[in-house]
């Protein structure tokens, strides 16, 4: 009995590491994923992965990865309500069908051809490098491949720790070896301080990212990055579509495609969002000035549930909201599309989502790039 166990604890495995090309990925790979991928699936592999997996993902997560089995990724997508809910809001999840899963060798698929001699036969486990894209053309990802032999697996979690530090080891080699081969010392590097902007349209990105980090956690669960969108774009619509946006007669935002689903704002962001509605052409913020009436009779009629009209010659006391709303060097306007991206992130994939919040790159006028012809209104 001492020997069996002596001879079990005193188990060396073996593996081989390499790197590999994948090329036309229909997603963009995250580092955080080691993925399993072999040429065939048996049986015996399919229940040692099953029985496993839960053992892998907390011996990976220690080194901040997460294990991917490419059937259980598949069954996990589809039995997950909220994830349907959020990506696919035009579909009834009572009626949501079957859907067929991903094989191991779905990434392998993908593999150059110059690579193919790594991947011939055997099993591997699969991590996206992630730092030199730049090095390889468009479409290209350099992926670490390490060989493995699950009839080997004696201790589950050793043998993770074992997979995981051969990786670690090879990605810190492969890197060292890289900024040696372009640290050229007659390269002059000079310094210089950013001085960061004073405006709201120069700290529009910044501003709207911290106002939104408390629910970046539950959309990034959501949204599923990495190989789980090759599932979404595999099996499931390659381009949601949009629903029709209304404004009802209340003021209250309706999209009707998606389950006629409502979109809740406070009073003063909805103003906003409907100023943007109203100016297709987009609004630069350092003009925010030229708006201030227009947005002043939209918080109004908002506020008293009155028909929507502007007059250029109706003249409403300026309040100190819509006042800092509409200078230039007042983080207020980026506040408030904050809170308008944040009604429609938190309820549909930013895919869809994007098309309805105010967005727009520095120094160029911000809008919404919704279609008018999706827009109805009814107020």
């Amino acid at each position: 009995m001492k020997s069996f166990f002596r001879n079990l604890f005193s188990v060396h495995y073996t593996a081989t590491v390499s790197e590999i090309i994948l090329e036309n990925l229909p997603f963009k790979p995250s580092s955080r994923e080691v993925i399993y991928a072999s040429r065939s699936d048996d049986e015996v592999t399919d229940k040692f992965f099953r029985r496993r997996y839960k053992t892998f993902n907390k011996v990976f997560a220690r080194y901040y990865q997460e294990f991917v089995y490419m059937p259980l990724l598949s069954e996990e997508i589809v039995a997950d309500t909220e994830f349907w809910q959020y990506n696919f809001p035009q579909v009834c999840w009572a009626q949501q069908p079957q859907r067929p899963v991903l094989g191991n060798d779905y990434l392998l698929r993908f593999v150059k051809a110059e690579s193919e001699q790594h991947v011939a036969r055997g099993q591997f486990l699969l991590q996206y490098e992630g730092t030199s894209d730049y090095e390889l053309p468009q479409g290209q990802y350099r992926f670490f491949c390490i060989s493995i032999d699950t009839s080997e697996c004696k201790l589950t979690t050793r043998y993770a720790n074992y997979m995981m530090e051969q990786l670690r080891s090879y990605m810190v080699e492969q890197l060292r070896s890289r900024t040696k081969r372009y640290n050229d010392p007659n390269i002059k590097v000079v310094k210089y301080r950013l001085v960061p902007p004073t405006d709201a349209d120069g700290n529009f990105s910044s501003d709207i990212s911290k106002e939104l980090r408390d629910i970046q956690k539950r959309i990034w669960r959501l949204e599923k990055g990495g190989v789980s969108r090759a599932f979404l774009r595999e099996y499931l619509w390659p381009e949601p579509p949009l629903s029709h946006l209304v404004i009802d007669a209340d003021y209250r935002i309706w999209l009707p495609d998606y389950q006629n689903m409502e979109i809740k704002m406070a009073p003063l962001a909805k103003s906003v969002f409907l100023l943007f509605l109203r100016h297709p052409e987009g609004i630069l913020f350092k003009e925010l000035a030229d708006y201030q009436q227009e947005l002043a009779q939209i918080y109004a009629c908002i506020k008293e549930k009155k028909p929507l009209l502007y007059s250029p010659h109706l003249h409403l006391r300026i309040d100190e909201h819509i006042e800092a709303l509409t200078d230039p060097f007042d983080n207020s306007i980026n506040e408030k599309c904050a809170r308008i991206k944040e009604a429609f992130i938190q309820n549909i994939a930013n895919d869809m989502a994007r098309h309805y919040y105010v967005d727009g790159k520095r120094g160029e006028p911000k809008r919404i790039i919704l279609s008018p012809d999706k827009i109805v209104w009814k107020v």
